[in-house]
Parts: C-alpha cells; sequence; structure tokens
C-alpha cells in the first residue's frame, strides 16, 4: 500500500520514503502514524526489499524494521547482503526494539545509515529519517556512549 500525501511545507523533503516490515500489523500502523505526522509525499509499504524497477521510482530513504526477533537483519552473516542491496539503492535506518550498542558499528559496516532504538519515539525518527535523506548518519545516545568507552 502506498500512502500518498501533499507536502504542505517548503522544507518537505523526502519524496517517498519505503518502509519495509514482514508483519502486516506492524507495518501498517507504522506507515499510518508516519504519514500522518511527517511530510514525505507518500510513504510505501513493503513486506520484504524488492528493488525499484525504474530511477523514478528510487526511494529517498528506506526504513527496515529488523526488531521484534527480526535482528538477523543485522547481523554480519543472514540479512548483510539485504541492507547492502537497501544502502546502493537509497541510505537505509534499520528500526530494532532493543539494539545492543555495538550492533549500531555492525549496521555501520553493512551500510545502513544507523540503527535506531524504537524506545525513542516517533518525532526523533522522523528526524532521523530526514537526515538519513540528506546524507546524514544516526548514532543513538546508547551507542555514543559505547563507543567513547570502547574507542578511547
Amino acid at each position: 500500500m502506498v500512502y500518498p500525501r501533499t507536502p504542505n511545507s517548503e522544507d518537505s523533503l523526502a519524496a517517498t520514503l519505503w518502509v519495509i516490515d514482514p508483519v502486516s500489523f506492524r507495518r501498517e500502523c507504522l506507515c499510518m502514524t508516519l504519514a500522518s505526522r511527517a511530510h514525505w509525499r507518500a510513504i510505501r509499504e513493503l513486506s520484504a526489499w524488492s528493488p525499484p524497477t525504474h530511477e523514478q521510482d528510487r526511494p529517498s530513504a528506506v526504513l527496515m524494521n529488523v526488531g521484534a526477533g527480526l535482528n538477523r537483519g543485522i547481523q554480519p552473516n543472514g540479512g548483510s547482503r539485504m541492507v547492502a542491496e537497501i544502502a546502493a539503492v537509497a541510505p537505509v535506518l534499520l528500526l530494532c526494539d532493543s539494539p545492543e550498542p555495538a550492533e549500531s558499528i555492525i549496521a555501520f559496516a553493512l551500510g545502513a545509515s544507523g540503527l535506531f532504538p524504537a524506545s525513542l519515539g516517533v518525532s526523533l525518527l522522523i528526524a532521523s529519517i530526514d537526515m538519513i535523506a540528506r546524507g546524514g548518519f544516526f548514532l543513538s545516545p546508547s551507542a555514543a556512549r559505547w563507543l567513547t568507552h570502547h574507542t578511547t
């Protein structure tokens, strides 16, 4: 399903956001929440990754849920090819229920633009998606603290 939306502000950035989650209920709830609170022209929901068939269909950003027991997407084996394939098309932010801080490093190594803990809330998620769509990266506060203590 695609949730079309007319941008209502000049700061509208992402033309299309793709949301990947294999569970319909979670995917639909997430897409409806994002559509009601954000400014993308369209949000496309997918149960699995499928590359765009035309250049004009390329998303501005991809949000992939790897939480709720789906953490195989951030393991060095398993979903690594999928994350790398998505990252070659568009910036990808991985959504995880309760990631270990070290998993952020794995996510970056796989090509993701960040690993977002679901505990941080929707407003920060929206800002983080916009940031990665502009070429930035997201690092959670707990991952930043972990890095500070383990790299010095």
